[in-house]
């Protein structure tokens, strides 16, 4: 996987009561590794750099500790949910794991899909079969 430096116009790392301004991330084989100022790179080069640009805050992801990830976003959500076939729950799983990833969300807490949606859609994000937040699934 190797090392890959991160550099972002701020940081936030969840434990500080301030954001590092000009900072960047140092991940090696999918961990990080080191935060800091961008000044203390000195000139260092690395295999692989990203620089996020200066409109944004890198900070850790966010965790949603209640959803429902089969659940319509419509008006009319119950009646959905009692009618929806599970083939359409599974898909809508899908697109809605995908959309809480995009924004930002790296775990949900599922409270209430069916067993027969919610565990299959563990096992595969689990396996790599697609990205989206790991899911802690309700029995």
């Amino acid at each position: 996987m190797g090392s890959m430096l991160i550099k972002a116009e701020r940081i936030f790392d969840g434990q500080s009561d301030h954001v590092l301004e000009h900072a960047y991330v140092l991940v090696n084989g999918g961990l990080i590794e080191a935060i800091g100022p961008q000044a203390e790179l000195d000139g260092s080069h690395f295999a692989r750099e990203m620089d996020l640009g200066s409109d944004v805050t890198l900070m850790p992801g966010l965790i949603n500790m209640h959803t429902h990830m089969s659940f319509s976003g419509s008006a009319t959500v119950f009646a959905d949910h009692q009618t929806e076939s599970v083939e359409t729950k599974l898909i809508r799983s899908v697109e809605n794991l995908k959309m809480a990833l995009r924004t930002g969300v790296t775990t949900v807490r599922d409270c209430g899909t069916l067993n027969g949606v919610a565990f299959p859609m563990r096992e595969a994000v689990e396996n790599g079969i697609f990205q989206a937040p790991r899911i802690i699934a309700s029995d």
